[in-house]
């Protein structure tokens, strides 16, 4: 057998879809999101038993966003030669394992360590989520599976941080990341019951990343990510001290108004997908700006719980299409650079990427103008430009065409197509240039 052939065969879509892989994936996602806002609902408890301040408890989501943003830009050309199925594995051995290790962490050392092992398992997996998806089901299938997959980040956002808060009141911040710690072991024998042997394409390398920042755009919009994912984690790491401190909030109002902000943030997401496929442009500068006047708005007007509540929904509501949007972006940007799916001979030209974002009517204009000149050109004889009139330089031949036409009035005085020479020139009385002309003048 072709090695070529089996590794292609390898990788395209398989005709039944694997469902079970599916919701292990959701699984997944969900321990893993889980995981990463825990620390945002239990942020008083921690820095009190670790006997550090808010600030530096708040490091913690500081460590794991950081290494996730290293290791989504490296996992791939990382593992390039490994199994799939064998990555995604042993992601989810890392969930466990920071869950683990924070929920036993002595000291801040140990804590930031746990969260440094999510980071690398928080990075890694979204990188790969949608293009394992496109190997576990059919193409058609495809919105489908992603659809279910990403269900268990609504699902995680909507309920972690309330439900964080509130058993972290009840058994202890520990004993919560202990039960995280459960469902990232429930995700990892789920996803070796089911995922399949997915072979690597082994074509993704660190030029591969290279080049993409360097097209036009691509590091500007990676920078601009960086700043309002930035943004918005700083707020949400913060909120309950703020919330606590400032507007004097219990933990049954904390969990009350992260759960308004969870179900906003869902809802934002929602919309944003229909909002997105036609106002892509605008949306991304909106939403960063509404997180600026909902952020500043709470710092002058948080001392009213109520009103606090209302602002961090709504902020919840501008952030949840800030992913959707970003990802779009990237789709529209880069779309030839799927891990799993790529196609070389479209790869690097930032050219034709300009001419798909913003050049369509510039492109649609000049193919009518080709159009005009070749129909032009096609009168004269042949297509090209004369060097004051932009019109046919093959003036010989236009000459043989009108007089084999029949067509005399279409040739100028001076050999030229009459459409290449002035409307005074075109007027004047015409000499016979040729003995042709005169014969056919005279029948």
């Amino acid at each position: 057998m072709n090695p070529g052939m089996s590794t292609a065969a390898s990788l395209a879509a398989p005709r039944e879809p694997a469902w079970g892989a599916v919701f292990a994936m959701t699984l997944g996602v969900f321990g893993l999101v889980t995981a990463e806002f825990l620390p945002a609902s239990l942020l008083t408890p921690m820095a009190d038993s670790l006997g550090v301040t808010e600030g530096v408890a708040g490091q913690a989501v500081t460590a794991t966003a950081a290494v996730a943003l290293v290791t989504s830009l490296l996992i791939a050309a990382a593992t390039r030669t490994i199994d799939r199925r064998r990555v995604l594995l042993a992601f989810s051995v890392l969930l466990v394992a920071s869950n683990l290790a924070v929920a036993f962490a002595p000291n801040l050392t140990m804590l930031l360590t746990g969260r440094v092992v999510l980071g690398v398992a928080l990075g890694g997996f979204w990188t790969m989520a949608t293009a394992t998806a496109m190997r576990l089901v059919p193409t058609a299938m495809v919105p489908r599976a992603l659809s279910i997959i990403f269900s268990g980040v609504a699902v995680a956002t909507i309920a972690a941080a309330p439900l964080g808060s509130y058993f972290g009141h009840l058994i202890g911040w520990r004993n919560v990341f202990l039960i995280a710690a459960g469902l990232g072991g429930l995700a990892l024998l789920s996803q070796a019951a089911t995922l399949p042997s997915m072979p690597p394409s082994g074509t993704t390398r660190l030029r591969t990343l290279i080049d993409v920042l360097r097209r036009p755009t691509v590091g500007l919009g990676m920078f601009a990510t960086i700043l309002v994912f930035t943004g918005h984690f700083a707020f949400f790491t913060y909120l309950r001290p703020f919330l606590e401190q400032v507007a004097g909030v219990g933990v049954n109002g904390l969990s009350a108004i992260l759960l308004g902000y969870g179900v906003a943030n869902f809802v934002g997401t929602s919309l944003a997908g229909r909002v997105l496929e036609h106002r892509l442009r605008p949306m991304l500068i909106a939403m960063p700006a509404l997180m600026v006047v909902l952020g500043i708005a709470l710092v002058a007007l948080g001392r009213a719980p109520l009103l606090d509540a209302v602002l961090v929904a709504l902020w919840g509501m501008a952030f949840g299409g800030v992913p959707v949007a970003w990802s779009t972006w990237v789709t529209r940007t880069v779309p030839d650079e799927a891990e799993e799916r790529r196609r070389a001979d479209r790869r690097g030209d930032p050219a034709r990427d300009r001419d798909r974002r913003g050049g369509g009517r510039r492109r649609v204009r000049r193919e009518r103008r080709g159009r005009r000149v070749r129909r032009r050109g096609g009168r004269a004889g042949r297509r090209g430009r004369d060097d004051r009139h932009g019109c046919a330089e093959a003036r010989g031949s236009g000459v043989i065409s009108g007089v084999v036409g029949g067509r005399p009035d279409r040739v100028g005085a001076s050999g030229r197509p009459r459409m290449c020479v002035s409307r005074a020139a075109a007027r004047a009385p015409r000499a016979p240039s040729s003995p042709g002309y005169t014969d056919r003048g005279r029948d």
